[in-house]
């Protein structure tokens, strides 16, 4: 009788044990699919900076709620920094600077220098997607169509 509660006991604790290691491994790939490597991170940024450049439908506020909703992170100067953060520095930079050279400017004195690997299209075209969507963008392109008054 007594091997019989023994062996129930052990049968118990080590279901338990490999039940909490299965939910250990979930959590883990979890961590994984959230996480963009790093080996591959300059690829998958500049993708998404020349996304974020050249694509004529960019929206900002349905990329910043979606960016929000994956959470995918980036790694920056040995720092990791969700998407949503980085996109913010980005609108942040683009208002309140007044041209490109402002904009590489904003991002060489902060501490997320990744511009410096763009090629001067690429940050061209993210300034000035970024930038029509300031409102000190907005007032330029009003000044453009119709001049000083």
């Amino acid at each position: 009788m007594k091997n019989k509660i023994v062996y129930a006991i052990m049968g118990v604790v080590f279901s338990l044990l490999s039940a909490n290691t299965n939910h250990l491994k979930a959590q883990q790939h979890r961590i994984e699919l959230d996480t963009i490597n790093l080996e591959y991170v300059g690829n998958a940024l500049r993708q998404y900076v020349n996304h974020m450049a050249f694509d004529p439908d960019f929206n900002y506020r349905s990329e910043i709620k979606e960016a929000r909703r994956l959470n995918n992170m980036y790694v920056l100067n040995e720092d990791s920094i969700p998407q949503a953060h980085l996109m913010k520095h980005l609108k942040k930079a683009a208002r309140k600077t007044d041209n490109v050279d402002d904009f590489r400017a904003y991002f060489i004195d902060s501490e997320i220098d990744f511009l410096s690997v763009m090629d001067g299209r690429t940050v061209t075209g993210l300034y000035n997607t970024l930038r029509r969507s300031t409102l000190p963008g907005f007032l330029d392109e009003l000044d453009k169509a119709f001049g000083s008054l």
